[in-house]
């Protein structure tokens, strides 16, 4: 069997979710309002950072020779060391874009619907990761991915609430 160590490159990556994202907005974009358009654009935005987080978390990644998985949760602060402090925090910040664009593009309202799909999602890329042996089964993961898609929401639930001040404010300069 021959086997193949392919390297796609980070651009060609995001030319492709660029284009993607372009012929979404195309298919979605509705001349009736602006909202709809922020809601297509939001959409393609979070469906092409899906595909970057799948691509960084799961598909560029070889294959390691046994299951790796780590069960105990917060293991990783009694052996904080920087690169784990610095794993933990990344862990935070990759989820962060996915609560904010949960908000606009599907138009969550509830804070228990977005830590369902932060939690799901986590936990549905940590499971293949472990299936695949791309990658290690980490709890930590998962709660720091849930908190960051927590965080974005919040953002997105402080932009919704200052939009009608942003709005008048605007209006009057």
């Amino acid at each position: 069997m021959i086997e193949y160590d392919v390297q796609v490159p980070i651009p060609f990556l995001f030319g492709i979710i660029i284009l993607m994202s372009g012929i979404i907005i195309f298919l979605y974009y509705t001349k009736d309002s602006y909202s709809s358009f922020i809601k297509s654009a939001s959409f393609c935005l979070l469906m092409g950072y899906a595909i970057v987080i799948i691509s960084a978390t799961i598909l560029f990644r070889s294959p390691k020779p046994e299951m790796t998985y780590y069960i105990c949760p917060f293991w990783t602060y009694g052996v904080l060391y920087n690169r784990m402090l610095a794993e933990n925090i990344l862990n935070i910040f990759m989820f962060i874009p996915i609560g904010f664009f949960t908000g606009v593009g599907l138009g969550v309202k509830k804070t228990i619907t977005i830590l369902c799909i932060g939690f799901m999602l986590s936990v549905a890329i940590e499971v293949i990761q472990l299936v695949t042996r791309r990658g290690i089964f980490n709890i930590d993961d998962v709660i720091h991915n849930t908190i960051g898609c927590l965080i974005g929401y919040g953002l997105f639930r402080l932009f919704y609430m200052m939009k009608p001040w942003l709005q008048w404010k605007l209006k009057t300069t």
